[in-house]
């Protein structure tokens, strides 16, 4: 009774915010802020002073995050399950003044308090190089905390604030503004001024009570009448009658629409303010800004309460714009449309076209090719559209190429190592916690699912910024329809019937993907960056192969990839054209098909796939893991499996293998190379050796530490001659022994020789050798096991001769002879070592070679350069270990076709550049999945920082580009 009265009292509270001062607006799953210095009950935000605008989250990929710490109560665990919806308090001060630095801790949809729980404060400038610690507090029983003034903020300029919470590492952010003398300022309502409708708002927080994802609707070039302003080095603020339980969703919505930062004030107060009581709050907050400093030159709003405050306050009607039935009202400027602003009171953005990004998981650049060359009419949608256009050859997927690595290279033009997601599967070292996005051998059903809800699963993980993030800088921002990576977007959510619809009919699923996207372009607020994911080819594939392997085959239609295109994709992409064509909107448009790795068939059955098995039915990898020193791999869910110290992530043609210090028992802590590392290969060899994993393993890569580069290790090759047989007692009751002998090593059957006709005595010459690849981790044993087969009675065993040897050291240089168990005969054998090209490099411990990535097959598409971009991954393997993926061998489950490998086949990707604004076909060489964030933010004009690769949008083919 008492949440579904907390719940109530929000959306009451939410009606009268809506008539009572036009306020509203968003719920969100982002960074917590808004607030101010305690004036006329309101609450503050952040800034945009510099002609170079400021983001959002301008250093949050280098913040330094402290280490979780136990709740100071058992309660606050059940609190912060919840999604978090802290808010932080700016401040706008003059140079000496001061006010304390204030956050406000609460989660869920009814914003339950965290009380009693310990804050640490971090602050840093604009442009310096590090984040500064000032200290610890402890919230209230309101769930609020308050720092002094930091001393650390003297003078002058811009602080980024971030308060921590240690129990759960979520924050609330801040922003201190201090300035010298007069500072020229504009004056924002967010709803009905910014938003097309008080009432978008209400939308959004009621979909956000059911876990949907709603982004109230804009008005057109909003966004980029602001940006201007703030280019032109006017102070942003923006100041809504929301409650302050919705800042947090304030900040994120100006974030996600391309909004400059700038200061963002809402009423402190729980129940919204209403009639004059709003307007004198909002005088209130600017009379006290201009004490401080600030001159408004232009005020925005809608609502007669911002025509009144804006007065009240001394700003000039003639510098006051108003939209909406209350516009010109008191000799204000009547606002018809942002766009009417642009070459007027802002310069008009050079944004040269609109971008439609496109990604197809799974499509073979071949497929598309042949489909355009043979199938595709001309009335086509994809040869209308990639008739003429940028063919990138031979662009090359991540290492591994396979769905969650690949499109995070898409989403941030970085590699794994820039933006830390090394597969589908891996762990995550930094809480130890297995990442199994794609569901895995575990079924990790929560963590698909979350993928798609509030902040995202697969964006927590990443440790770098968005191309959509980084648009927001220059006054754009991006649609993203059912993508995995979606943070800094305007995110259009699929929902659950929809994500589990995948499953039974993929091609459904893409329709539906359709559906929602033409649904959000209702012409009223139109994205600069489009982004459309269409995974449906990709599950069919993997589900009924029919693709080929380094050709396609068979050809034509009965081909799925080229039959997937001519029945599901070029029919999408013709209803998305159309309704761009409606719009007014295509002839801009230039259009990025890309996918994100190809596809192979392999063979579909168990014998094939190595993965781990909940139901204990398929134990290979368990049995190689927990025969080292490792005793309990992860292979189940994360609620049933409890402790463990090792995991293996399953990505197709690429196994990672992490391992927990043994020692330390943290995961945090690279695992000894030695102790832990290498007695791991050992096992894996050993049951190579057994025939358990003799035609799934190609090559074994190993690392001494996380961040430090992988080595190929190639063993040292013996050779093992069993030179003869002497017979102590054949066991025989009668006549001589009919014997026979298993040459063996490590368990590994060379050959049976014999029987052999011999008596006590006797000796019997084998001449007989095998050759052994030995590796570090593991003991050579050299072993023959006898028999006589006493036809009489039954067989006698003559016992087992063996002998290990720990390392390439202690092979003996001369003849041994060894007995029995059962002293029945005496092995005599020699060793020599074979020589081979990898000895020339360092040593391993024991046996074997660290050898460079260059002794890898050249059969790899370009294999030494994509595992460098992922050896700085702390999130990948201490081991990697490639599965003999042309001979139809994979790490997961059963399936028709896979990817993940090195090889082209499903390593080189699509990627093409059309639409009508490309005047010119061109065939580029070579390309690289990062490539194609900087060529989108190429498109837009803007440049994407920490980009790792380069724009294919050449101005030869697609004219009046920037520079």
């Amino acid at each position: 009774m008492l949440h579904g009265a907390r719940r109530s009292l929000l959306l009451f509270a939410l009606v009268l915010c809506v008539h009572g001062c036009g306020g509203g607006g968003d719920d969100g799953d982002d960074d917590a802020q808004s607030g101010a210095s305690n004036v006329g009950g309101w609450a503050s935000g952040t800034q945009g002073w510099n002609s170079t605008l400021l983001r959002w989250n301008e250093y949050d990929t280098a913040f330094p995050w402290p280490a979780k710490q136990p709740w100071n109560s058992s309660s606050s665990a059940s609190t912060a399950s919840h999604i978090p919806h802290h808010n932080g308090y700016d401040l706008f001060l003059k140079t000496g003044n001061a006010a304390p630095i204030r956050g406000k801790f609460h989660y869920g949809d009814l914003r339950i308090d965290l009380p009693g729980e310990k804050v640490g404060l971090w602050l840093r400038k604009t442009g310096d190089d590090a984040w500064i610690f000032v200290g610890d507090a402890v919230t209230d029983g309101d769930g609020r905390v308050e720092f002094p003034f930091p001393s650390a903020i003297q003078g002058p300029g811009t602080w980024f604030v971030k308060m921590v919470v240690y129990g759960d590492l979520t924050t609330a952010d801040a922003l201190v503004r201090i300035v010298s003398g007069i500072v020229p300022c504009a004056v924002f309502d967010v709803d009905g001024t910014l938003t097309i409708s008080d009432f978008e708002l209400v939308q959004q927080v009621l979909t956000d009570f059911l876990d949907f994802n709603y982004v109230p609707r804009m008005y057109d070039h909003a966004n980029k009448v602001v940006a201007g302003l703030a280019k032109s080095g006017v102070e942003i603020v923006y100041l809504t009658a929301r409650p302050y339980w919705l800042s947090r969703a304030t900040r994120r919505w100006l974030r996600l629409k391309g909004f400059p930062v700038g200061c963002v004030y809402t009423y402190e107060g729980a129940l919204p303010t209403m009639g004059s009581a709003t307007s004198d709050a909002k005088r209130d907050r600017l009379l006290a800004m201009q004490a401080e400093g600030a001159q408004f030159v232009h005020a925005f709003g809608n609502a007669t309460t911002d025509i009144s405050a804006y007065a009240e306050a001394g700003i000039p009607p003639t510098s006051t714009y108003i939209v909406g039935e209350n516009a010109g009202q008191g000799g204000t400027i009547a606002l018809a449309k942002y766009g009417d602003l642009l070459g007027a009171l802002v310069p008009a953005p050079y944004v040269p076209y609109r971008a439609v990004l496109i990604v197809v998981d799974g499509l073979r650049p071949d497929a598309l090719q042949a489909y355009l060359a043979t199938v595709a009419g001309p009335d086509s949608a994809l040869k209308l559209t990639f008739g003429t256009a940028v063919q990138v050859k031979n662009t090359l997927s991540t290492a591994p190429s396979i769905t969650f690595a690949a499109n995070a290279s898409i989403a941030t033009g970085r590699n794994p190592s820039g933006h830390g997601m090394p597969g589908n599967q891996y762990l995550d070292r930094r809480e130890g916690k297995p990442m199994e996005l794609d569901g895995g051998p575990t079924l990790e059903v929560s963590q698909v699912l979350s993928i798609y809800r509030n902040e995202g699963l697969a964006n927590q993980q990443l440790r770098c910024e968005t191309l959509f993030e980084q648009m927001s800088a220059s006054g754009m921002y991006a649609a993203v329809d059912a993508y995995m990576f979606y943070r800094g977007s305007e995110f259009l959510q699929p929902s659950y019937l929809q994500l589990l619809s995948y499953l039974t009919d993929a091609r459904a699923y893409d329709r539906k993907v359709t559906d929602r996207f033409l649904d959000r372009l209702d012409g009223k607020d139109t994205p600069d960056l489009l982004m459309i994911y269409w995974p449906g080819l990709d599950h069919e594939a993997h589900s009924e192969g029919g693709i080929g392997g380094v050709e396609l085959s068979p050809p034509g239609l009965a081909n799925l990839q080229i039959e997937y295109l001519k029945n599901v994709i070029d029919p999408e992409l013709a209803r998305v054209r159309q309704r761009m064509q409606e719009l007014g909107i295509l002839q801009n448009a230039v259009f990025v098909l890309s996918s994100d790795h190809g596809h192979r068939d392999v063979t579909n059955d168990d014998a094939h796939a190595v993965e781990t098995d909940i139901l204990g039915l398929d134990e290979e990898l368990e049995k190689v893991i927990e025969d080292s020193p490792y005793d309990d791999l992860y292979d189940k869910p994360g609620f049933l499996e409890g402790d463990f110290d090792s995991f293996t992530g399953l990505n197709g043609g690429v196994l990672h293998v992490s391992l927990r210090n043994r020692v330390t028992q943290n995961w945090k802590d690279a695992p000894d190379f030695q102790n832990d590392v290498l007695p791991v290969i050992g096992s894996i060899q050993q049951h190579r050796m057994r025939g358990e994993l003799v035609n799934a393993v190609e090559e074994i890569l190993v690392r001494t530490a996380p961040g430090q580069p992988y080595r190929v290790v190639r063993p040292t090759q013996v050779k093992i001659v069993f030179e003869s047989v002497k017979v102590l007692d054949d066991e025989d009751t009668f006549g001589p022994g009919e014997l026979t002998f298993e040459l063996r090593a490590n368990g590994k059957l060379f050959e049976t020789v014999g029987p052999f006709t011999a008596n006590d005595g006797d000796t019997i010459a084998l001449d007989k050798s095998h050759v052994v690849d030995v590796m570090p981790g593991m003991a050579l044993k050299v072993e023959c096991e006898g028999e006589d087969d006493d036809w009489w009675f039954f067989t006698n065993s003559l016992g087992t001769a063996q002998v290990p040897y720990a390392s390439k050291g202690a092979l003996p240089s001369q003849t041994v002879v060894v007995a029995s168990s059962n002293g029945d005969f005496e092995l005599k054998f020699h060793v020599e070592i074979v020589p081979l090209e990898t000895y020339v490099y360092p040593e391993l411990p024991g046996w074997g070679n660290s050898c460079p990535l260059a002794v890898l097959s050249a059969e790899y598409a370009n294999a030494p350069e994509r595992i460098e971009k992922l050896e700085h991954a702390e999130t990948s393997g201490d081991i990697l270990v490639f599965s003999r993926f042309r001979d139809g061998y994979y790490w997961g489950g059963k399936n028709a076709a896979n990817h993940g490998s090195l090889y082209p086949e499903d390593s080189i990707q699509t990627f093409v550049i059309g639409g009508a604004p490309v005047t010119q076909p061109l065939v580029i060489e070579g390309g690289s999945i990062v490539d194609i964030a900087a060529t989108v933010a190429h498109i837009l004009g803007i440049d994407l920082r920490g980009k790792e690769g380069s724009s294919k949008a050449s101005p030869f083919f697609l004219p009046l580009l920037p520079n």
